[in-house]
């Protein structure tokens, strides 16, 4: 469904592929039975808490989580080339080389907040590269709503828990179609950079 509908000739249709897809993949679901909906819980605003778990620092782990952290500052320079090249931005100018300073700036202070609310530290995502693929929306504009519109639904727990229950192989499918995006970003990249 999403592949199909990200092939329309209609721009809203592809822009509405990847949830219509999922939307369908879970009526699909919920028809032959494989649909469990769940409680959305009584917790219906909730802020973060700083520190939840405390603050300590470990020496020992130190330079296991450095190691770790300039790999993903790697993947984040592969995944902002992809996007700059996917963009029609240029990749060889000041401007490219701000942009990918300023990409593992703000992966680093959302890890760093990550750290602060006792959540899972995160790095750039090639699929997104998939998403600007097929939607062919890839302002930054566009980034930061989502952003702020990310931000506001994570203070709602129910939301969270409706996302939840999307099924396994529903989500697997999308998953599916982005990283076939991603790959065909990449290969694209390996032929324009010889």
């Amino acid at each position: 469904m999403i592949v199909l509908l990200s092939c329309a000739g209609n721009r809203w249709l592809r822009l509405a592929s990847i949830v219509v897809g999922i939307a369908a993949g879970c009526l699909a679901a919920a028809l032959t039975g494989n649909f469990h909906p769940v409680s959305l819980g009584d917790d219906w605003f909730r802020l973060p808490a700083l520190f939840p778990f405390g603050f300590q620092f470990n020496s020992a782990i130190f330079l296991p989580i450095a190691l770790v952290s300039l790999v993903c500052i790697l993947e984040a320079v592969g995944d902002l080339t992809a996007n700059s090249l996917i963009s029609q931005q240029p990749i060889d100018n000041a401007a490219f080389r701000a942009r990918l300073k300023g990409g593992i700036l703000a992966d680093g202070v959302s890890c760093m907040i990550a750290a602060m609310l006792c959540a899972f530290p995160n790095t750039t995502f090639a699929q997104n590269n998939g998403v600007i693929q097929m939607t062919g929306v890839a302002s930054r504009y566009v980034g930061r709503y989502m952003g702020v519109i990310l931000i506001l639904l994570g203070l709602f727990p129910p939301f969270g828990e409706l996302l939840r229950q999307i099924p396994t192989p529903v989500l697997g499918g999308a998953t599916m179609v982005m990283f076939g995006c991603v790959v065909a970003a990449g290969i694209r990249i390996i032929t324009q950079t010889r």
